[in-house]
């Protein structure tokens, strides 16, 4: 992030914001995403049993939206308060590199 925000030539006051936006969100994000993790585990599990109980399997499949959603909500709270603590134009540079970035990693790269 700090890359972006150096290339966006923001301010060491406005990256000691942004970072102090994400600080408390990290904990909850990491948390999330191991519960994600055990979520998919736990549906593996589910879907190679040699009896597969579909009702669990759904309940699974729910739970899973429902972290997704969480993860997705935080990760946008992050976003938008990020967001403003930039400029507009310091906001069009980072969307820029993370573009650029992404077209060199995204999916379907094929390097």
């Amino acid at each position: 992030m700090d890359h972006l925000l150096t290339a966006a030539g923001a301010s060491d006051a406005q990256k000691a914001q942004i970072k102090a936006i994400w600080e408390p969100l990290r904990p909850q994000l990491k948390g999330l995403h191991q519960q994600q993790g055990d979520l998919h585990r736990q549906l593996g599990d589910a879907v190679a049993a040699p009896t597969i109980d579909t009702a669990r399997v759904e309940q699974l499949r729910r739970q899973s939206v429902q972290t997704m959603d969480k993860i997705s909500a935080l990760m946008t709270q992050g976003m938008v308060a990020s967001a403003q603590a930039l400029t507009p134009d310091q906001r069009k540079l980072v969307l820029q590199k993370m573009r650029e970035h992404r077209g060199h990693h995204g999916p379907g790269d094929q390097d």
